[in-house]
C-alpha cells in the first residue's frame, strides 16, 4: 500500500500550526494509525505542546486499525 503525501504528515502538521493551536484551541481529531509509533508519539507530543487538552482515543469507524486521538479543551 501506498501512502498519498498527505498521509502520515500528522506530527508535521500539528508543528506547523502550533501557534494557531495554542491560541484558537480548536478540537482535535488526529489519525493514530499511520505509522507504527504514532500512538505513542502524537500523544506524547499533544501533552507535551498542548497541556490545555484533554485526550481521548476512540476507533472512528467499524475497523479497529483506524484509530483516532481526539483533544478537547
Amino acid at each position: 500500500m501506498r501512502l498519498s503525501q498527505h498521509e502520515c504528515a500528522e506530527t508535521d502538521t500539528l508543528r506547523g500550526a502550533q501557534q494557531s493551536i495554542e491560541r484558537f484551541k480548536p478540537k482535535l481529531a488526529i489519525s493514530l494509525y499511520h505509522k507504527p509509533d504514532d500512538l505513542f508519539e502524537i500523544i506524547l507530543h499533544i501533552k507535551e505542546k498542548f497541556p490545555f487538552y484533554s485526550c481521548y482515543v476512540e476507533h472512528y469507524t467499524i475497523h479497529s486499525e483506524e484509530t483516532a486521538l481526539y483533544c478537547v479543551v
